[in-house]
């Protein structure tokens, strides 16, 4: 069996300057609420053996406040493949991992994200996607049922938990 966790990218902050897209950064709210699902992490004592993120400045900046909060801030690799990938270019990414790797953690954007947590769960990859939905920071922890990195294939995975900012807010006392 083999862990994934996606994170996707925090709140970003369309009134910053920047040239591109990729170049957007967080806002404060969205390097809070990395920190605090970083945090959250750490509670559940869920400490991933890599990280794999997309270098586009949000998705960075998450990562690395993340990582910092929840404790492992191991080397974070950067893929710019999985800036603007679809879920099959993210399958290709986890097929890509090494399989040593028992826990990885992956940072980067929606539409891909939702699309791959749903059809890692069983919606047919070529019909409409199962209602997994990830708003800005919100963390899909999944088991996937395979022995191999390279056997990652649609179905195959479990989602165990799902959690966001707001949900992590209205759960605190």
């Amino acid at each position: 069996m083999k862990i994934l966790t996606l994170l996707r990218h925090g709140k970003s902050n369309w009134n910053a300057p920047y040239q591109a897209d990729y170049d957007r950064p967080l806002k404060a709210r969205g390097r809070r609420d990395a920190r605090a699902m970083g945090e959250y992490l750490a509670e559940l004592d869920l400490d991933p053996e890599l990280i794999v993120s997309s270098p586009a400045e949000r998705a960075r900046q998450t990562a690395e406040l993340f990582a910092e909060a929840a404790g492992c801030y191991e080397d974070i690799a950067w893929d710019e493949a999985i800036y603007g990938a679809s879920s099959d270019e993210l399958m290709a990414i986890l097929r890509g991992l090494p399989d040593g790797v028992e826990h990885m953690l992956l940072v980067g954007h929606n539409p891909g994200f939702e699309q791959l947590a749903s059809h890692l769960v069983g919606a047919d990859p070529h019909g409409p996607a199962l209602d997994v939905r990830m708003p800005t920071a919100a963390v899909a922890h999944l088991h996937l049922d395979i022995p191999s990195w390279g056997d990652v294939q649609f179905g195959c995975g479990r989602l165990q938990w799902l959690m966001t900012p707001k949900m992590l807010r209205e759960s605190s006392p």
